[in-house]
């Protein structure tokens, strides 16, 4: 994992770029694009950038996951101009979405343009219906909503009740924490609503590489947390979902420095 990437791409030579390759199969690319798809949807990010990735992906065939088409020309097809180019890649490699590198023609020696690369996207296990247990409470999860990649428990669903309300009982997955859920039902009292913020969490996780499982740093994502409820208060977030993520996602980016900071001075 690298940290929130700034727009300063790494270097390579133009005959290196299939050692890039970042996808065995198309269907892999394929399915990273379209989880990709959804991450950029939940942070309301404008039409443009999607379309960006689109347009890398589907010039990323010949080396999986990889294209070099210059930002001129892709500003030609999609009918923006250059700088909105520039802008939608710096967004996608700040997302983890792409990386990019700085390349260089080795038949004209001079700067030829970048090569992109689109990052994979661990798939999150989906749980089956049949799974739930039925709460005596009546409500139900969707199928879509349990997605589960981190651990498994054999009582999936977690009835927790708020003490300031004894008639209001929530039901969950037990892999979301109850301290989360006391928190985040203060955002949505909807059961599906708080599985789903809870999903932005593990997906924020999925893109790094911390020393620890994803309970260790419960403390850091409740302090996210109370941020954007503090906004939600206020109204001043449009789209919850995604600044929960941004707002995780940069958290994990700054625990993951501190960590190979201190792996280094260890290892001096």
């Amino acid at each position: 994992m690298n940290p929130l990437i700034k727009y300063n791409p790494d270097y390579i030579l133009s005959n290196e770029r299939n050692t890039l390759q970042s996808f065995a199969t198309l269907d892999a690319l394929n399915q990273s694009v379209s989880a990709h798809m959804d991450t950029l949807k939940a942070y309301s990010c404008k039409e443009s950038i999607m379309a960006l990735l689109a347009h890398i992906s589907s010039h990323s065939v010949v080396i999986l996951g990889v294209s070099w088409m210059s930002n001129k020309t892709m500003a030609e097809h999609l009918k923006v101009s250059v700088r909105t180019i520039q802008r939608s890649i710096k967004e996608l490699i700040a997302l983890k979405i792409i990386k990019a590198y700085q390349t260089q023609d080795i038949k004209r020696r001079g700067q030829t343009s970048n090569t992109y690369v689109i990052l994979p996207v661990e798939p999150l296990t989906e749980l089956k219906n049949d799974n739930i247990q039925p709460s005596s409470h009546g409500v139900s999860l969707s199928k879509q909503s349990l997605k589960q990649p981190f651990k498994k428990s054999k009582d999936l669903v977690n009835v927790i009740s708020d003490p300031s309300n004894q008639n209001e009982i929530f039901c969950l997955p037990t892999y979301i924490p109850n301290r989360f859920a006391m928190y985040a039902k203060l955002i949505s009292k909807n059961e599906s609503d708080i599985v789903k913020l809870y999903n932005k969490v593990q997906l924020a996780y999925s893109k790094c590489a911390l020393d620890h499982s994803i309970d260790a740093y419960l403390d850091d994502v409740i302090r996210v947390l109370q941020g954007v409820v503090y906004k939600v208060k206020y109204g001043k977030i449009k789209n919850i979902f995604g600044y929960l993520y941004k707002g995780v996602l940069e958290t994990f980016d700054r625990l993951f420095d501190l960590e190979l900071a201190q792996l280094k001075e260890v290892s001096k």
